[in-house]
């Protein structure tokens, strides 16, 4: 039945895509979920929940609207660059289904911004793919690293990302690799401005300081026995597609041509740096490993999309949805 669907009219898929997010969320816009509360190193997230945390109902459709507006860019980037066909919106919706597979997540959270900057700098290293220099694509990758970092500062380590997404499109001059940097720095050099011109620069330094004592290099969240079990079971099927779309594209990148391995590999990366970003310097919270929800939906529509047999990826999705909705319920 999903395949079928999303082999259908572009018009009907848009339906289903909407109509799951709507679902999903439908419990959300009546018992409206708090937004969760910032750390001391993300400024800008600090201020948007300065701003709307006493309005749960404006956060909850705010967030609704990025979560449906990235789903859509995102699946227009990847069929854009030849990724996937135009007329299939099985991205978007796996997207949908990953960002709102737990309680947690149906409210204006930083990865829905950190999410956003991501699409915009994978869109900007696509672009580097067809340029002999790419000076302002990954001068505004690193710009938009730093402000993703200003919503969760664990993004900072996606600029390790952008240089190794430099090696696959085998750009060694060291001007982008430096031009990175800048475009990172620049974002940070006006934050210390900032906190220089109110006297806040010591005050803030302790708290980055504070900030790395209390993480750990180690994963050890606290969280895990709070976890209900149907949380526990849509990880494990999380997990496991994961797996097997991972198997999937290493099985099947070769046949793919040049530019579109390349664009492959990229994402791949993307995957395995966010992942190494979720588990290091964890901060003792199962959301830290939100920020690879959008990598996985990413392979795992890879792998919808390029599988042959039918039945045991509509069990996984249906078992997947039984587990997301019996979670919301109880």
């Amino acid at each position: 039945m999903f395949h079928r669907i999303f082999k259908e009219n572009v018009i009907i898929q848009l339906i289903v895509v909407v109509l799951t997010a709507i679902l999903l969320w439908s419990n959300a816009f009546v018992h409206n979920i708090a937004m969760p509360t910032p750390d001391a190193v993300s400024p800008l997230y600090h201020a948007v929940f300065l701003l709307l945390k006493d309005a749960p109902l404006v956060a909850t459709i705010l967030a609704f609207a990025l979560l449906i507006g990235e789903a859509l860019l995102l699946n227009s980037l990847l069929s854009d660059f030849g990724i996937f066909q135009k007329n299939s919106y099985q991205t978007a919706f796996w997207y949908i289904i990953l960002m709102s597979s737990s309680k947690d997540l149906l409210t204006l959270h930083p990865l829905l911004f950190v999410n956003l900057f991501a699409i915009i700098i994978l869109l900007m290293i696509f672009r580097s793919t067809s340029k002999d220099e790419s000076y302002k694509e990954v001068f505004t990758a690193g710009l938009f690293i730093a402000l993703s970092s200003l919503f969760f500062f664990k993004a900072t380590g996606l600029i390790v990302a952008i240089w190794i997404f430099l090696i696959i499109l085998q750009i060694y001059t060291w001007r982008e690799w430096l031009i990175v940097l800048i475009g990172f720095s620049a974002v940070y050099i006006y934050l210390f401005t900032y906190y220089l011109y109110f006297d806040d620069v010591v005050a803030k330094f302790a708290l980055y300081k504070q900030f790395f004592q209390q993480s750990s290099i180690i994963p050890h969240f606290s969280e895990f026995s709070l976890l209900s079990a149907y949380r526990i079971f849509t990880s494990c099927v999380i997990s496991f597609l994961v797996l097997i779309s991972f198997g999937k594209i290493i099985l099947i990148i070769n046949d793919k041509i040049v530019h579109v391995r390349k664009m492959t590999l990229i994402l791949i990366w993307f995957f395995l740096i966010s992942a190494l970003i979720s588990v290091l310097f964890s901060y003792k919270h199962f959301s830290d490993f939100y920020i690879v929800l959008m990598p996985m939906a990413i392979l795992i529509s890879y792998y919808y999309y390029n599988i042959k047999r039918f039945l045991f990826s509509e069990i996984l999705l249906l078992l997947l949805l039984i587990g997301i909705v019996l979670e919301k319920i109880f």
